[in-house]
């Protein structure tokens, strides 16, 4: 693609947009949003990078139009800037106003095959990536509340190699999810159908001994350079 004349290369990229817009506006995928926020009333918004590999509906396996993105360079943000912080509050007011409540993604990303695959916007230093989202959770608390009761601000890596999230906790404490895929198939009934996809060594409806629960290879979902999705 990088090798094509730049006519080709634009060319491409408005068939892009107008294969992205009829699989958006298809009956099916509207029935899938509807369905998908009935089953799951809580708004996403994510703040991230504009690297085109970090597609979050894809990662996390979400109908396109149900993430809010908003999107800059290296995935920096201040809260104090006018106009962010106003449609950011405008954003979650709106859902609020519904009765919902709203989980806020602040993601950075990296490479784990290579550095130089990282983010650029801090010069390919995933701590100092990082370091800023935790920056831009702390804003989030100071204006939505420390709380989490309404507004759950989740500092998230995005690994690109294998599109998998990196969820961060209090602590220092990080669940890598390319490495923690379960197989709900492979569980016992009760944990299959277990509302918090407990493993069986800590459901409380199991009489699994195993110290160990099965474990499947990570589903590895197709990269797109598109931004649209979210």
């Amino acid at each position: 693609m990088h090798a094509l004349p730049i006519q080709q290369r634009i060319d491409w990229l408005f068939d892009l947009a107008r294969r992205h817009a009829a699989e958006f506006s298809s009956p099916e995928s509207f029935l899938a949003r509807k369905r998908y926020l009935a089953e799951h009333p809580a708004a996403m918004l994510v703040l991230k990078c504009m690297d085109g590999r970090i597609n979050i509906p894809i990662a996390t396996n979400t109908p396109t139009g149900i993430i809010q993105p908003f999107r800059n360079r290296g995935g920096m943000f201040n809260l104090g800037w006018p106009h962010l912080g106003e449609t950011l509050v405008d954003a979650v007011g709106k859902v609020v106003a519904q009765g919902r409540r709203v989980l806020v993604m602040i993601t950075y990303h990296y490479s784990r095959g290579d550095p130089r695959r990282g983010c650029a916007g801090f010069n390919y230093d995933t701590e100092a990536a990082r370091r800023h989202t935790e920056g831009i959770k702390a804003e989030v608390e100071a204006i939505f509340g420390r709380g989490h009761g309404t507004v759950y601000p989740l500092v998230c890596g995005f690994e690109t190699d294998e599109d998998a999230l990196v969820l961060h906790g209090d602590h220092s404490a990080a669940l890598d999810m390319a490495a923690a895929t379960t197989c709900r198939s492979a569980l016992p009934p009760c944990c299959r159908t277990c509302p918090s996809g407990c493993a069986p060594t800590s459901c409380p409806r199991s009489t699994a001994t195993s110290t160990t629960s099965p474990r499947c290879a990570p589903r590895r979902a197709p990269s797109t350079s598109s931004t649209a999705n979210g």
